[in-house]
């Protein structure tokens, strides 16, 4: 419960030198010294005004104070300033305030008074304009109190004001004064100086020179335009010299509601100290029942009587003493209430409901044990009389079969129907009766952890003997409720079991399988399961599984009961490698080196070459070898197969390889000829002789297609002509040559390698 204070000028409080202010603190009850109280965070300055809220935590309830006290920039505290509260025993819920209203002179009786229209919470601040019918003129007090959500009224608050005989708007504020303890007459007092406006809000420092130590009142009032002054306003300060020492008390007194003079209330035993602790017990009992204030003041040797303190209370004389009894019907509570000596109640009835009726009936929504209390309240008194009874209540429950006729090994669906929500970790037991209907001993068939109805399957065991009497019924655990059985009875036909072996190895390459062979038997059908799901087509007794997964087979029997089996076999599938078509030319002459690869290869994979025709000469078992072809012209052939690095075999591939019968040309070998030859990527083109003035060279690919065409001016026909050929760009392979010089053709088979 947190209560919020305001901390409203305070300087006063202190001394008035000009020491600003720089911390605060409270504490409940005990004074814990200075500096040991719970700290508060205020804006440091000479004056503050501001808003707290403090936790009451850890309080019992009851009746406490709450004091607090600021500390200056020297390191002086002020007097404590208190506020009495009351500490409700239990507060189920944070009330908000929801009314407030205002009176003047007599009270007359909570909500009765003129209705202010405020805005809901725990705390307001409200700018109020009200018009209040008085028939005479002059100074009056206005009182105000609230009410919260529980229907409880605040003691009041009063503030005095005055009332004109006509009232002029648009008026201005032209002067004002001000005076300390004694009123020298209207328009007597010091000056103030400002701009004429119809309000304003400043800061006006005042001297207080020439005033005496000890208490005294500051007033400040206003005259506007027409010429007529407010009421004052005042405040009480204390003057203290700049260096004080420390005087001890001598006497305290305290008096109710009127102040008899300085020295004429009760006086108070103490041990006379520079502060005190005091706890004490005075008398109220000559005091009427209604409102009233304590007022209480210390006095020093010095015989400096300080301000008083003053606390509002109550006084009640007739108490109310509560009671009430109970009975239930359901999830419904009716309470009879047997209070005496109350006209008001408020029940909580441990769900968060609550009601202001006498004796209320209450259905709550879910069943269990509630703690229901009963606050009882006497008129206008604050004190109440509370009482409390824990009531347990049982809802009503429900179960319904899904099927008349189920198998064993197989699910039946069940309806648990309550209109009530059940309490936390409540659970749901579905019960099995015999093969008679009894349960005397029943099967648990399973279990739910919900507070609603709900909608579900419930498994059969094998183990259920075939019979057509059966019942099922349902508990719950919070509150302990059993129902009555579903009404109809179940038939519970044989089960079938189902069960499978294998032949083989449960870990196998992608070209290979595994076969499944499913439990023999007459008048059964066939479903296998790949990761609990069916495998389309998959019907027949045996089966060849080659897809990885789990694997499990449902045999159902000639009643329609169906079994999945408990047997699960995983098939662990290993891919094989994918191999590249082989790269490398596939045309190459007598005697030549070849060059065959797969790609960069796989790395933990192992390559076995096969060769016809040639020998390889280097790769051992890489993705790459190196061949030297036969010196004679026949049909050749490369082969691969590739092994992965998990064991399994790949697809072998092939390149059938053409060995041609050579690369000269013995009929010219003095016309045209090419050096080097066989080359990499270049060489030179050599004519010799019988060369004309225009020579045309054509270059054919093996395939018989021309990849380049160029055409020489030759200037000196009488010496040998060298044509640089580059096959940089073009596959290795053979190629052709065509020169023609005149109307001659000449031919010369060149390799690139």
């Amino acid at each position: 419960m947190p209560l919020r204070i305001l901390l409203l000028n305070l300087l006063f409080s202190l001394t008035c030198s000009a020491q600003r202010l720089v911390g605060a603190e409270y504490f409940f009850d005990t004074d814990p010294g200075f500096g040991n109280g719970t700290s508060l965070t205020i804006t440091s300055g000479d004056s503050i005004l501001q808003n707290a809220s403090i936790a009451t935590n850890g309080l019992s309830p009851g009746f406490h104070y709450v004091y607090i006290r600021i500390k200056d920039s020297i390191g002086i505290w002020s007097l404590s300033e208190s506020y009495r509260f009351y500490l409700y025993e239990q507060e189920v819920t944070t009330p908000s305030i929801t009314n407030m209203e205002l009176f003047m002179v007599n009270d007359p009786g909570f909500g009765n008074g003129f209705a202010v229209t405020v805005t809901t919470g725990d705390s307001i601040y409200e700018v109020l304009t009200s018009s209040l019918v008085t028939a005479t003129t002059g100074s009056k007090r206005l009182y105000s109190r609230i009410k919260d959500a529980g229907g409880h009224w605040s003691m009041y608050e009063s503030d005095p004001f005055y009332v004109y005989d006509s009232i002029t708007i648009n008026t201005k504020l032209t002067k004002g004064e001000y005076f300390y303890d004694t009123d020298p007459g209207l328009g007597n007092g010091i000056p103030l100086t400002f701009s004429a406006a119809d309000s304003f809000v400043f800061s006006l420092p005042v001297s207080i020179s020439g005033l005496t130590n000890g208490s005294h009142k500051a007033y400040i009032r206003f005259l506007n335009d027409l010429g007529e002054w407010s009421m004052y306003e005042h405040a009480t300060f204390f003057v203290t010299p700049d260096v004080q020492s420390s005087l001890k008390l001598e006497s305290v007194e305290y008096f109710f509601d009127t102040d008899p003079g300085y020295g004429n209330g009760f006086p108070l035993i103490f041990s006379p100290f520079d502060s005190i602790d005091l706890l004490s017990t005075i008398g109220i009992w000559s005091l009427d029942s209604g409102y009233h204030q304590v007022y209480i003041r210390v006095k020093d040797i010095s015989g400096i009587w300080s301000f008083y303190e003053s606390y509002s209370f109550y006084v009640c004389n007739d108490l109310p003493i509560a009671s009430f009894t109970n009975s239930s019907f359901g999830l419904t509570a009716n309470l009879n209430n047997s209070t005496t000596g109350a006209d008001k109640y408020k029940w909580y009835f441990g769900d968060g409901g609550t009601s202001q009726q006498a004796s209320p009936n209450y259905t709550y929504l879910i069943g269990g044990t509630y703690h229901i209390l009963l606050f009882a309240y006497n008129g206008n008194c604050p004190i109440y009389d509370s009482v409390s009874a824990d009531v347990t209540l049982s809802p009503i429950l429900q179960v319904i079969a899904g099927a008349n006729v189920a198998c064993a090994f197989d699910s039946l669906q069940v309806s648990i129907a309550t209109s009530e929500i059940y309490g936390t970790n409540n659970k749901f037991y579905i019960q099995l009766s015999d093969v008679a209907g009894s349960f005397a001993s029943p099967v648990t068939l399973d279990s739910f952890a919900t507070t609603k109805s709900i909608l579900s399957s419930v498994y059969l065991p094998g183990s259920v003997t075939p019979g057509s009497k059966y019942r099922i019924r349902v508990k719950s655990t919070n509150p302990v409720v059993t129902s009555a059985d579903n009404g109809t009875d179940i038939t519970i036909n044989p089960a079938t079991v189902s069960d499978f072996n294998f032949t083989g190895d449960t870990v196998i390459c992608s070209s290979e399988n595994l076969l499944l062979q499913g439990r023999k038997g007459s008048n059964l059908s066939y479903q296998w399961f790949l990761n609990n799901q069916k495998l389309i087509g998959a019907v027949t007794q045996d089966f060849q599984a080659f897809l990885q997964g789990n694997y499990r087979l449902q045999i159902t029997n000639i009643f329609g009961c169906k079994h999945l089996s408990n047997k699960t076999v995983f098939l662990t599938v290993k891919p094989v490698p994918v191999t590249p078509e082989i790269a490398g030319t596939s045309m190459v002459a007598r005697s030549q080196t070849g060059t065959y690869s797969v790609g960069p290869g796989t790395i933990g994979s192992v390559y076995k070459w096969f060769i016809s025709g040639g020998t390889q000469i280097a790769g051992a078992d890489s993705a790459t070898i190196t061949v030297q072809w036969d010196n004679m012209p026949i049909q050749g052939k490369v082969e691969v197969e590739e092994m992965g690095a998990n064991g399994c075999i790949g697809e072998r591939k092939t390149l059938n390889i053409s060995v041609a019968l050579g690369i000269a040309n013995p009929s010219l070998p003095s016309t045209v000829v090419a050096y080097p030859n066989p080359f990499q990527d270049s060489t030179c083109l050599i004519l010799s002789r019988g060369v004309s003035s225009e020579v045309i060279i054509k270059i054919v690919d093996a395939k018989g297609t021309q990849i380049n065409s160029r055409k020489f001016e030759n200037i000196n026909t009488s010496t040998p002509l060298s044509i640089p050929l580059d096959l940089n760009l073009s596959p290795k392979g053979i190629y052709l040559i065509q020169v023609q010089m005149g109307n001659k053709f000449y031919y010369l088979r060149v390799l690139h390698q």
